[in-house]
């Protein structure tokens, strides 16, 4: 993980083996921190604990701008992929289910 300050711009990045992987009920408290803490740094935690939610898609041939929905697709796609990879493969099962990482982040605070 690294981050820098550049104009009052925060650039932060997220590598996966500085951080703890999920096994199981011993280790949770630990591990949903530490992520809770690299996803807000990187500014992804709104999108994690559900408050930044999807737009809404606008009708069929309407004119109105996607980019907000693309963008927030992406976004969610990329934390999925990090939650995905920071837990055992035993729990991965448990939230590759999920459409969003929201979901997936619930489902595995209920599990545990």
């Amino acid at each position: 993980m690294s981050s820098s300050t550049d104009n009052k711009k925060s650039a932060f990045s997220l590598t996966i083996k500085d951080y703890p992987k999920l096994t199981g009920k011993a280790d949770y408290l630990t591990w949903a921190k530490a992520w809770q803490c690299a996803f807000k740094s990187a500014k992804l935690w709104t999108v994690v604990n559900g408050t930044r939610k999807r737009p809404e898609v606008a009708d069929e041939g309407s004119s109105l701008d996607t980019k907000p929905v693309e963008e927030w697709e992406e976004t969610n796609t990329n934390v999925m992929f990090l939650l995905i990879q920071s837990v055992s493969s035993t729990l991965q099962l448990d939230i590759v289910v999920h459409q969003t990482v929201a979901d997936a982040w619930q489902a595995l605070k209920s599990l545990i």
